[in-house]
């Protein structure tokens, strides 16, 4: 602890200042330093490196002269040499307003932690800010949760999540905050929209309210900052009114990229080849044809329908229905956010979200235990369970209806636990024709199930 006091004391003896880097020279330091700091290595030998650096400042020098908006490049320096870095780029947002796109912040890995960072932004501000900017913002990759909430807490808010690549694990998160106005830690002061909790995790179901307009304002359950991969983090969003805005334009703008499976069928049933990894699949079902259905099947434990009810009627989760989430996580199955924004959007329309999987706990109506798993069976399978729920309740409440289920209970064969006829086989018999069974997953998920036992097939 002494020798960080006294480090950090020679930083600011030394007054380690950023500054403007503009000749050849200082833009080459500049990307051998972002080279360095990143661990980025590019040879073995520091001479090329050299040269490689100085190749990237005559090429950035050319850049600057060529570019329709105003590029800064900052450095610190210590020893004749610069130990950090950040870049500022001045975009226009529309006639009135401009905002400046921080890049590039490196640290020697030897000094961090001193306030260095802070510095490099205090002056990339200041820039924004003399070239008439309203907000700055940067990029937060998904890999390194601390920096968002880094940015989280230095008045930041997330906007945007772009991600790698299809499998939507990892990207950069979109952060910005106001340099004129209200920040956003003052207008907390202020009542708050709607609120909402994801797992910080949970990319997809991220994307989709930010893609509606939502916010990322905060990280709730932060264990400790060394913690690299922290499952448990919650980022919380809010839904303003210039959100639902957005959202209400999002959805009359949004395509019909699906044919109408309702046309002739009235049971149309999604096969997840993992569950809660469809998000999106099923967000562009319930975004067309909720208005013309009656309701969902979930392949979700009668148990927990009164929880269901209640968040429908109240937007609360019961101890109960965090319970199954939390059980579900350590499952390896990231549901919680997903299935809340379904059952969001189901309630915005009126609709139904009814639970028809076995039972978590012996009652009267399921009292036999399942051979696999901690299930009670009301007949002699979860897939009868899930059939016998589902007739019965479309022969008193006739209708369209959608069911999301895993594919081994959809396929058109025995399944391969139990033995038992899938409740996919037993739907076709009783619906005929008027069944339609579609395949979600990759292109490598799809490829490990047997195509032929549905009608129809989406490629994520």
């Amino acid at each position: 602890m002494k020798r960080e006091d006294s480090h950090t004391q020679e930083i600011y003896k030394e007054q380690l200042i950023p500054t403007e880097l503009t000749s050849e020279e200082e833009l080459a330091q500049f990307w051998l330093a972002v080279y360095q700091n990143n661990g980025m290595a590019l040879f073995s030998d520091p001479e090329k490196e050299k040269k490689a650096a100085l190749r990237e400042a005559k090429l950035t020098l050319y850049e600057i002269r060529r570019a329709d908006h105003p590029v800064y490049f900052f450095g610190i320096k210590k020893d004749n040499r610069i130990i950090a870095t950040g870049k500022l780029d001045i975009r226009t947002k529309d006639e009135t307003d401009k905002d400046g796109y921080l890049s590039f912040l490196s640290v020697d890995e030897n000094l961090r932690g001193k306030g260095l960072s802070k510095q490099l932004e205090n002056i990339r501000v200041e820039y924004a800010r003399r070239n008439g900017c309203s907000s700055v913002s940067g990029d937060v990759f998904t890999e390194n949760p601390i920096a968002l909430v880094t940015k989280l807490n230095d008045d930041y808010t997330v906007i945007g999540l772009e991600f790698y690549d299809d499998d939507k694990q990892a990207g950069k998160f979109t952060v910005t905050k106001k340099i004129n106005g209200k920040s956003k830690h003052e207008r907390k002061k202020e009542p708050l929209g709607e609120l909402r909790e994801i797992q910080l995790s949970n990319l997809p179901a991220i994307k989709i309210l930010l893609d509606q307009g939502w916010v990322g304002i905060d990280v709730k359950n932060l264990s400790d900052a060394k913690d690299k991969n922290p499952e448990q983090w919650m980022l919380i969003m809010e839904k303003t009114t210039e959100n639902v805005t957005k959202e209400n334009e999002t959805r009359q703008e949004q395509p019909a990229e699906l044919k109408d499976y309702f046309k002739k069928a009235e049971i149309v049933v999604l096969a997840e080849t993992h569950h809660g990894a469809h998000l999106e699949t099923i967000m562009k079902f319930l975004n067309q044809f909720l208005s013309q259905i009656n309701g969902i099947f979930f392949e979700i434990p009668v148990t927990y329908q009164s929880s269901f009810d209640l968040y429908m009627k109240t937007g609360e989760t019961d101890e109960k229905l965090k319970k199954f989430f939390a059980d579900a996580e350590r499952e390896g199955k990231n549901i919680r956010g997903g299935l809340l924004l379904l059952l969001d959007k189901i309630k915005q329309f009126g609709k139904q979200a009814v639970c028809v999987d076995s039972s978590k706990l012996p009652t009267e109506e399921y009292p036999h235990k399942s051979r696999y798993g901690v299930y009670f069976l009301r007949g002699e399978s979860r897939d009868e369970d899930m059939f016998d729920n589902i007739s019965t309740y479309y022969q008193k409440h006739p209708g369209k209806y959608l069911v999301v289920a895993g594919a081994t209970h959809v396929k058109q064969k025995k399944h391969h636990d139990s033995g038992d006829d899938t409740m996919g086989q037993r739907l076709t018999k009783l619906f005929t024709d008027k069944l339609t069974t579609i395949l979600m997953g990759t292109s490598e998920a799809i490829a490990e199930e047997e195509t032929s036992d549905y009608n129809e097939i989406i490629v994520e």
